[in-house]
């Protein structure tokens, strides 16, 4: 008796593991991007806002974010297999949290008084990726949408600036995780 609950174990286990191997979620290692792209140049990037300087940031932080990735090789537009061009839509701010100003020993009237004390840009892309002489875009329009929060300095631009990068930083991994994994 005890041998046939064994064996009948064992039998039940394997098939659980075949069963398992044969209705996998295709997972894979290495690299999901398309397997015929292995080279990607960055094209135009437009700036649609009033914030100058932001297209060449942008650039910067896509040719970073795709050589850390390591699916694609960047190289020159000329021998590319895909070209990535991005446009930048929109920059958006807004407040985050706020601090009581007053004490409790303040008089009534000033005693609730708050003012923000954190705030956020948010840089909104699209982009698109194209494979040169073809008309239709390997990755055609993506939003994305990048992050960076800020404090309240003494010099509201310097903080500003630095919430861009933190943006376009967080944007520029989001692009490539679309780019690199759309397939």
């Amino acid at each position: 008796m005890r041998q046939v609950l064994t064996t009948m174990h064992v039998r039940l286990t394997l098939a659980v593991l075949i069963a398992g191997l044969f209705t996998g979620c295709q997972y894979r290692w290495g690299s999901l991007m398309h397997p015929q792209v292995k080279t990607i140049a960055i094209g135009d990037v437009q700036n649609g806002t009033r914030e100058p300087q932001l297209a060449t940031l942008l650039k910067a932080k896509l040719a970073d974010k795709i050589m850390i990735d390591g699916s694609l090789k960047l190289v020159p537009v000329s021998t590319a297999d895909a070209i990535l061009t991005a446009t930048i839509r929109t920059i958006d701010y807004q407040a985050l949290a706020a601090t009581k100003q007053r004490d409790e020993d303040a008089r009534q009237d000033d005693k609730h008084e708050y003012q923000s004390s954190l705030y956020r840009a948010t840089i909104t892309l699209d982009i698109t990726v194209k494979v040169p002489g073809k008309e239709t875009p390997l990755v055609s329009d993506c939003t994305v949408k990048g992050v960076g929060d800020y404090n309240r300095l003494p010099d509201p631009q310097m903080a500003r600036r630095a919430a861009y990068d933190l943006a376009l930083r967080d944007a520029a991994v989001k692009a490539v995780a679309e780019i690199t994994e759309a397939w």
